[in-house]
């Protein structure tokens, strides 16, 4: 027997995006506050690209995690496939709509929230957002009830319905944000940073709405998240992208078996940590593939789960008095990210050894 074939939902091709910066601009100051310099003083400009010739695949109903470190070009990347920039080449269809060319039928297929955009009107209670959503989606006047009604069974949301927007809290917002993406029932959902400074509440309550809707409707969730929570709470797949490629494109449990496969050291030093990083580093400097690094007061030693140096690398910590506590335990997403982002271009504050 056949195996039915999986379709793409979403077919990115040879994506490119390329912007202009001004180049070495020793008036930038000047002509801000003169405007009409501009008309006057040359300016040499250079093309840079934030996305360089990416493809990928999303079939219907994964949860994919868009991740990587700040200008890495995700945000660019979800702006292109929301039709909010255009791109400077290459091809992208959902549903086998093409954007460039049947951007309407395109934008249908789709709900998009962005923390710093806003759907729901600002002096409004959120009932009336969500009623003249309901007409511009023209959905209809029973399933909207319908819709309504469900949404406060999973989330509770009718407290909230009679609050004008401006009042609520950023995490209440955001909800109400999500909950408006889907009142015309999109097959695909984009959010960008949906869980960020929210408190622990009100991010069980999206991941559970996410969660919901994917499993409902087979509802296929695009999101960007620094929080390794939502990759891990939520994403069947990981896109990771750097300097505006593809870095990795593959399941989550892929991605965990390649990158994850860690064991993490950590101790608490008994010298200054400033100091203490650079003699760890010289105690340990015989070992290969060790990743070394500060995280608050602890210092990181992370290394392979099967590694056989674990061992004798505490058995040296122990030596030197180097440390007043230690725990060792599996390397979690988040300690995975730490250095991965770093060696990107990410925090200063990680340190790598690679010895070979």
């Amino acid at each position: 027997m056949r195996c039915a074939k999986i379709m793409s939902e979403i077919t990115v091709k040879n994506l490119e995006y390329i912007y202009k910066r001004v180049k070495n601009n020793n008036h930038k100051s000047l002509l801000r506050s003169i405007p009409i310099l501009n008309l006057v003083l040359k300016r040499d400009f250079e093309k840079l690209k934030a996305v360089d010739n990416i493809s990928f695949n999303i079939n219907k109903g994964d949860v994919v995690a868009f991740i990587g470190p700040n200008g890495a070009g995700k945000s660019t990347t979800i702006k292109m496939l929301t039709g909010l920039l255009e791109p400077t080449s290459g091809e992208i269809s959902i549903n086998g709509f093409n954007l460039q060319k049947e951007k309407n039928k395109y934008l249908k297929n789709i709900g998009v929230v962005f923390g710093q955009r806003t759907q729901l009107w600002w002096e409004l209670p959120v009932m009336d957002s969500f009623n003249l959503l309901k007409d511009i989606y023209e959905v209809d006047e029973q399933e909207f009830k319908d819709r309504m009604k469900w949404y406060n069974e999973i989330v509770n949301i009718n407290k909230l319905l009679d609050i004008p927007v401006k009042n609520l809290s950023l995490g209440q917002r955001m909800l109400c944000e999500i909950l408006a993406s889907f009142l015309h029932k999109p097959s695909i959902i984009f959010l960008d940073e949906p869980t960020i400074g929210l408190d622990v509440s009100i991010k069980n309550k999206i991941r559970k709405f996410i969660t919901v809707i994917n499993k409902t409707y087979k509802t296929t969730i695009v999101i960007t998240t620094h929080d390794s929570g939502d990759i891990e709470k939520l994403a069947n797949k990981v896109i990771l992208i750097n300097k505006g490629s593809i870095a990795y494109d593959g399941t989550f449990l892929d991605f965990m078996k390649m990158y994850g496969n860690k064991k993490i050291i950590q101790i608490k030093p008994t010298f200054k940590l400033s100091n203490g990083l650079e003699e760890i580093k010289k105690m340990l400097s015989s070992f290969r593939n060790i990743d070394i690094y500060v995280e608050s007061d602890w210092i990181i030693i992370k290394l392979d789960q099967n590694s056989d140096n674990i061992s004798k690398i505490i058995s040296i910590l122990q030596l030197n008095k180097t440390f007043d506590d230690i725990i060792i335990k599996p390397a979690t997403l988040e300690e995975v990210l730490v250095p991965m982002y770093y060696n990107y271009g990410g925090e200063k504050q990680y340190d790598k050894t690679e010895n070979s």
